[in-house]
């Protein structure tokens, strides 16, 4: 009789050692015991264990939440005031703008003025003859109308007067073409 065994029937020889398990089991015990011992020797030494109740963690936790709070509304409270100083600031701004830009039309409307009363009374300064002293032009009430003042002063011996026609002409560019209006 031929015996065909199968690989998964096949048997180990193990040595037995007699008290190999009560050894083991002895010197994991002791080494447990050990690190306990040195754990908590080592948390002694770290200012020992603080077991601390839940209401003392609730108390804690209120007084963080209550100063998380003021400092929640200072910072609100500095927001606004900052905002605040902003629109101030802006408007303070603003009005001197306009202050500048109606200090610097009243100054060159005086020079202006200044430089026509200085033609009328010292005309030796300057040539003799008729003079363009200003010229403006303002768009009128309709889209293609437009207003001139032409202010033309006499230099010189304002004993005689003189008479004659001005001829204006507005000189540009429509279309990339030149072109001349005569205004009358």
């Amino acid at each position: 009789m031929s015996e065909h065994r199968k690989p998964a029937e096949e048997y180990v020889v193990i040595r037995h050692r007699r008290g190999y398990r009560l050894r083991r089991s002895l010197i994991l015990l002791t080494f447990s015991i050990l690190a306990a011992v040195l754990g908590y020797v080592t948390g002694m030494a770290q200012g020992g264990f603080r077991f601390s109740t839940a209401e003392e963690s609730r108390d804690l936790l209120e007084e963080q939440v209550e100063d998380l709070r003021e400092q929640n509304r200072e910072a609100s409270q500095q927001l606004v005031n900052l905002e605040r100083g902003r629109t101030i600031d802006a408007q303070a701004l603003n009005q001197t703008r306009r202050s500048i830009v109606d200090l610097e039309t009243r100054i060159a409307s005086l020079k202006a003025d200044l430089t026509f009363y200085k033609n009328i009374m010292a005309p030796s300064e300057t040539s003799k003859g008729l003079q363009v002293d200003r010229f403006t032009m303002q768009q009128g009430r309709e889209d293609d109308t437009y207003g001139f003042k032409l202010v033309l002063t006499q230099i010189g011996d304002n004993k005689s007067y003189i008479s004659g026609v001005v001829a204006v002409n507005v000189i540009g560019m429509r279309n990339e073409d030149k072109e001349v209006i005569a205004l009358r």
